[in-house]
């Protein structure tokens, strides 16, 4: 049977024909924070196999009902799109006899109705974002994920204001770099602002720590050099012995001498001795005095 107008199908062409192309390309589970990663690799799916009219509504289902090869694409891609939805979602989209049209529209409203709602608060959070405590990476992966949110709004930010959001938004550690970027000509992209800003947070990383190194050896140095030099033992004064330490000092070097001591007698022979010298003179001029004297 003859492929429809427009649909971009010929006999032998159907990519889920054979058994290697019948499983479709692995997708993670399609949710609310991953739709538009999800939508660009289902169009780019699509558009590689030529399947784009089955869910861009330009051929109609019901004037397809007799073409079997169409039906059996057209089921393929339903049950591809079923299969790689999140259970809450598939619960909300599934109907019996559904074509990838209609599957496809189910799905894509779930996250893009009230899409101008949507694009005001993503728009005034896209624009109020600071880093904080963010680093280059984490605060380019949130920009880029409000971005691509505010395309599927059908809201687009173009690449020169998403540049200029992004310099508003970041650390005063990056002033530098802004005065950099801003007076760079042509004007800058998203992409090369990206990598100017993450060489320059590892260079900014890298100061700080050759900075910590070196006050940490300039410290070492400093107690070095005020450390005082060890002074010399100071000799223990040695105690004044006491009064009567003294008399027991020679009283045991009295004891302690063995020098023979003389006995009161012969002291007293001694000093009769000394006496009877001394009054010698006196008895040759009054004789009876030297005896006077010397009697006991």
């Amino acid at each position: 049977m003859a492929s429809p107008t427009g649909s971009g199908a010929s006999h032998g062409s159907n990519p889920f024909g054979s058994a290697s192309e019948a499983t479709p390309p692995k997708a993670s589970t399609l949710t609310l924070l991953n739709i538009h990663n999800h939508r660009s690799f289902f169009t780019l799916t699509f558009q590689k196999f030529g399947l784009i009219s089955h869910v861009d509504g330009t051929v109609d289902a019901a004037a397809m009902i007799d073409d079997s090869e169409w039906l059996q694409v057209d089921s393929c891609i339903v049950q591809w799109l079923y299969s790689t939805v999140s259970k809450d979602i598939w619960s909300n989209v599934y109907r019996p006899q559904n074509s990838a049209y209609i599957a496809w529209s189910a799905i894509t409203s779930q996250f893009l109705d009230n899409s101008l709602q949507c694009a005001m608060y993503t728009q005034q959070e896209f624009h109020s974002l600071y880093q904080g405590d963010m680093t280059v990476g984490e605060y380019y992966g949130r920009l880029k994920r409000l971005a691509d949110t505010l395309y599927d709004c059908g809201a687009t930010v173009s690449d020169t204001a998403l540049v200029i959001n992004t310099l508003h938004g970041l650390n005063n550690k990056f002033s530098q770099a802004i005065a950099v970027l801003t007076t760079m000509k042509p004007p800058l992209t998203f992409l090369y602002t990206k990598s100017y800003l993450l060489q320059e947070e590892h260079r900014i990383k890298h100061s700080l720590q050759m900075e910590a190194q070196m006050a940490l050896l300039a410290a070492c140095d400093n107690s070095t050099k005020s450390a005082p030099a060890p002074s010399p033992p100071v000799p223990t004064p040695a105690v004044p012995a006491s009064n009567g330490g003294d008399r027991g000092d020679h009283r045991k070097k009295r004891k302690s001498d063995n020098r023979p001591r003389a006995t009161c007698a012969q002291w007293q022979l001694c000093a009769d001795a000394t006496v009877g010298v001394l009054l010698q003179p006196l008895a040759r001029r009054r004789p009876g005095v030297a005896t006077q004297h010397l009697a006991p």
